[in-house]
């Protein structure tokens, strides 16, 4: 992100993980100017910032070295718990002006409509634990940290992003790295109905809004997530295909196919989920509010791109997701005799 020699520079400390979503936050923030100090237990990819000012805390123990850090800016990219955020922002509320919190659209109530900012969000059930990480209350536990964000710091004060599903290099999940690695291998590719709709962001672009939001004095709720309705499953592949220049084959095969053969989602089977209202509803969040303060996201073909190059250069090339190489074979086999 070029520097602006307008914006002032400030001084921002970056909560948490520096794998993925982190690592291009401080990217950007370096790159317009800005002074980062790292803060977490300095375990992921620490050696990529080894030149910068860093503390050690513990999101589940002692985070009171957060009292002595005196930064504008607090980015909170690990908060999972209320417990710990609630630590996190007593620790920073005399210092921060702004407190960033990467939040998601999973916090929402999903009530089959359009989602927006003013969309209802999930609430915990009554006696909820709310100490440690838990995904089946990762909604509900996002939620209830942003509303006692604003209780601790008021709502001026708190800058909640509701990320939806984001790409780019250094995705530690691989959900969307499979599929350009796979497709670039050729041969016969199973893959699930080009139709399905889809929603992705490059999180460099998250990563460049938020640092421009922070500079702008933006506080409020934001979805960041990619233009509603506008790509499918059909347009990554193609994507895939003509980035890579593969002579791979897509097996397009049936939501019903992948249900009937105990097909897992996100993670087996990377970004398919079941077509049912209440999961495939949240793929259809709005981000109108983001892109009106400045919002840009980069042609999904660029994204393939990088993602193809970052892989190539790592020397652990493992991914945690897709199927094995035998299940897809069984599985391209049962679909020929299922399609019948």
């Amino acid at each position: 992100m070029p520097r602006d020699t307008e914006l002032p520079r400030m001084r921002i400390v970056l909560i948490g993980g520096t794998g993925f979503v982190g690592r291009h936050i401080a990217h950007a923030a370096i790159a317009a100017g800005h002074d980062v100090v790292f803060a977490n237990r300095g375990e992921t990819d620490a050696a990529v910032f080894a030149a910068y000012e860093h503390v050690r805390i513990d999101r589940y123990g002692d985070v009171s070295p957060l009292e002595n850090v005196r930064a504008e800016i607090a980015i909170d990219t690990s908060g999972y718990t209320p417990d710990a955020v609630l630590a996190t922002a007593r620790a920073l509320e005399k210092s921060v002006r702004t407190y960033v919190f990467m939040s998601s659209v999973d916090a929402y109530a999903f009530d089959g409509g359009i989602i927006d900012e003013s969309s209802p969000t999930k609430t915990l059930p009554d006696g909820a634990q709310t100490a440690k990480p838990d995904a089946e209350l990762y909604g509900a536990h996002k939620a209830r940290c942003e509303r006692m964000l604003v209780d601790v710091l008021g709502e001026r004060r708190l800058l909640a992003i509701r990320a939806g599903f984001m790409i780019g290099p250094y995705d530690t999940t691989g959900r969307f790295t499979y599929w350009p690695v796979r497709i670039a291998a050729g041969g016969e590719v199973l893959a699930p109905p080009r139709s399905m709709p889809i929603q992705l962001i490059d999180a460099r672009d998250v990563a460049e809004w938020i640092v421009g939001a922070i500079a702008r004095d933006e506080y409020g709720t934001f979805n960041l997530v990619g233009t509603r309705d506008e790509m499918t499953f059909g347009d990554v592949a193609d994507a895939c295909v003509a980035v890579s220049r593969s002579d791979a084959t897509l097996t397009h095969v049936s939501d019903d196919f992948l249900v009937t053969h105990d097909v897992g989602p996100w993670m087996e089977m990377p970004l398919w989920v079941p077509d049912e209202i209440e999961v495939r509803g949240f793929l259809r969040a709005s981000n109108g509010r983001a892109c009106r303060h400045g919002l840009n996201i980069r042609p999904l073909s660029d994204s393939v791109r990088d993602i193809l190059n970052e892989f190539a250069a790592r020397s652990d090339k493992t991914l945690p997701t897709g199927p094995t190489f035998e299940r897809e074979r069984t599985l391209l086999q049962a679909w020929a005799a299922y399609s019948k």
